[in-house]
């Protein structure tokens, strides 16, 4: 189907709670040529602080193996990262501090990063050098909708992310209210009328 297509995968994603499945989804990235692999979850949030530590040690360990694999692993962000905060210290701020840059970085998603309460492009700019994919998803009166459809700003966060020149960004939408074909064409042309 890729090859009819013309179609390529960027990557998969794996939860947290899979990752004893780590070596079948190694191998699936090698067989169709991906080298993203996005995790995301901290274990038993009910820990606080104490699962953000841990995941950092476990996201070290299996960013590490999938940067031998020839892979890279990110670190996929919902609001919950930003809004449990410990001490004054949101759990996104532990994983960052304590994951390593050359092994952990981040596929940020953009609803997720502004429903959790920050600037997407104040924050994708400080944040610049860990980002290893992101996922565009617009947002208009705290739910999601098309690209370019809602409050984000998107000139501003494709100035924000240009120097990385990222091989692959990712529209997303979790749920839509129209065909899932029709709402993705809708994203792909607001981003071709900017020039994405």
């Amino acid at each position: 189907m890729l090859a009819e297509t013309g179609l390529r995968v960027a990557g998969t994603h794996i939860s947290y709670f899979k990752l004893d499945e780590f070596p079948a989804f190694v191998r699936f990235c090698s067989d169709f040529g991906a080298k993203l692999l996005m995790v995301s979850c901290t274990g038993d949030r009910a820990e606080g602080a104490a699962s953000y530590r841990k995941a950092s040690k476990v996201l070290n360990e299996y960013g590490r193996r999938a940067r031998d694999a020839g892979l890279t692993l990110c670190y996929h962000n919902h609001s919950w990262e930003f809004k449990e905060v410990f001490d004054g210290v949101s759990g996104m701020r532990i994983l960052l501090e304590e994951t390593d840059p050359q092994h952990v970085k981040c596929c940020f998603d953009t609803y997720w990063v502004a429903d959790g309460g920050e600037d997407v492009v104040a924050y994708l700019t400080k944040h610049r050098e860990r980002i290893g994919m992101l996922h565009l998803k617009d947002r208009k009166g705290g739910t999601f909708t098309e690209v370019g459809a809602g409050e984000l700003d998107w000139p501003g966060i494709f100035k924000a992310i240009e120097p990385l020149n990222l091989p692959w960004v990712v529209t997303e939408k979790d749920r839509t209210e129209i065909p899932a074909a029709e709402s993705a064409k809708l994203s792909r042309a607001y981003l071709k009328s900017i020039g994405i």
